[in-house]
């Protein structure tokens, strides 16, 4: 059901859509494709997600995926604005805090690269293994994991159980699919090292 009423909301924001916009685009215009109120998606922003030489399959996967995620956040933009007030959607100064943190970081971050030699070669970090190995020795036990919470009542475990060993990126785009209509909440460990204990402490 959640996936029809998904299909639906698309299917009328392309039919609005098309029915306001001219076949006489002037050459070199952006080409609105999805409307949410007042703001558009347009042909050139998809585009660029799509790498050469990705299957027509795919393709389209990683666009409706786009495409959704982009529609349900204009959609909590525009709730969020009806719903709060002048004073909570002031958010000026926590902007110029950002913008500023930012400034300096990338400040930092290009000072060193001109002023110092980041270069670090295979040897020389080898050579520094070998001179501090017991720095590398784990005091507790690390882990690598995905972690998704589901209900009992959910009857497509064999899915879910093969979707996390996800091995394309055709697969990782299904798993986040499942994940956003089935689960009640997820982590993913998968890109670093954490301890045993936080990992466990997240089951039941």
């Amino acid at each position: 059901m959640k996936t029809l009423n998904r299909i639906l909301i698309l299917a009328i924001l392309f039919n609005v859509l098309l029915t306001s916009c001219h076949n006489d685009t002037p050459i070199g215009a952006r080409v609105p494709v999805v409307k949410v109120y007042d703001k558009y998606l347009y042909q050139d922003d998809i585009e660029a997600l799509v790498p050469e030489g990705t299957t027509p399959q795919d393709s389209a996967l990683k666009v409706k995926n786009y495409v959704d995620v982009w529609v349900r956040k204009q959609l909590m933009i525009k709730k969020a604005e009806l719903y709060l007030t002048d004073e909570q959607k002031d958010v000026e100064r926590q902007l110029e805090d950002y913008r500023a943190s930012l400034l300096i970081y990338k400040y930092k971050e290009k000072f060193l690269a001109e002023n110092f030699d980041t270069t670090v070669t295979p040897n020389e970090i080898k050579d520094y293994y070998q001179q501090h190995q017991d720095d590398f020795k784990l005091q507790r036990n690390a882990v690598m994991a995905f972690f998704v919470k589901i209900p009992l009542e959910s009857t497509d475990i064999t899915s879910l159980k093969m979707l996390l060993d996800f091995r394309s990126e055709k697969d990782s785009i299904r798993l986040m699919d499942y994940i956003r209509d089935h689960s009640l909440t997820y982590d993913n460990f998968g890109s670093e090292w954490v301890s045993f204990s936080e990992a466990a402490s997240k089951m039941p």
